[in-house]
């Protein structure tokens, strides 16, 4: 059985030359455990240890089951955002990339 490693990062301004991505938190999981399942315990994690989540969350199509980017929203104001896949359509207001 394989393992994938899962980490949600940080990414700072520019400012900051030497560093551009922070680690927050990282899973060790078996390879058929999906990204998505991670997401809402990240955000918690997040959340306990620091007091704080991230407004805006950049995921890969791993992570687009509505259910998780749901709580996301509900639970702590973090917007997921995926990079649109060919053939999806737009729905207003969101009519432009």
């Amino acid at each position: 059985m394989g393992y994938k490693k899962h980490t949600l990062r940080l990414w700072l301004p520019t400012a900051y030359r030497s560093v551009t991505l922070l680690p927050l938190v990282s899973w060790l999981a078996p390879a058929d455990v999906s990204e998505g399942g991670l997401l809402v315990p990240s955000l918690r994690c997040r959340q306990r240890h620091l007091g704080w989540s991230p407004g805006i969350l950049a995921a890969d199509m791993g992570y687009l089951a509505a259910q998780s980017k749901k709580a996301a929203l509900e639970h702590w104001q973090t917007a997921v955002v995926i990079k649109l896949r060919m053939g999806m359509k737009l729905v207003p207001p969101y009519v432009t990339a």
